[in-house]
């Protein structure tokens, strides 16, 4: 079994580009077009492609489950602070909780199989 703590503390490799399709374009066939989702996503292709050079592919050679464990701890703690700068608004107070459940089960999930 890996530990989880290196698979949420070590870096990623530079993605390596492949033939194979864009992992965004998949994922923003699944969401309303032009919902604030899709808006979301279309602009992280954008970034993300302008940083590394290529789309997000599955087969580009770097650990996706490791990426969103990493990506997950980063977004709880986002929201908590989002949180507390807004005065503690109760909605973001909900999404916070679900940004939580959300990382427990990823954790878990990575715990038991790897």
């Amino acid at each position: 079994m890996t530990n989880l703590h290196n698979i949420a503390a070590i870096p990623q490799p530079p993605p390596v580009p492949t033939d194979s399709p864009s992992v965004h374009d998949q994922v923003m066939a699944q969401l309303e077009h032009n919902s604030p989702a899709y808006r979301v996503v279309k602009s992280r292709k954008a970034f993300g492609f302008h940083k590394y050079g290529t789309p997000l592919q599955v087969d580009n050679e770097r650990d996706h489950l490791g990426d969103w464990v990493q990506e997950r701890g980063d977004a709880v703690v986002y929201a908590w602070a989002a949180y507390i700068a807004s005065g503690y608004d109760p909605e973001l107070a909900a999404l916070f909780l679900d940004e939580i459940e959300g990382l427990k089960r990823l954790a878990n999930y990575v715990d038991k199989e790897r």
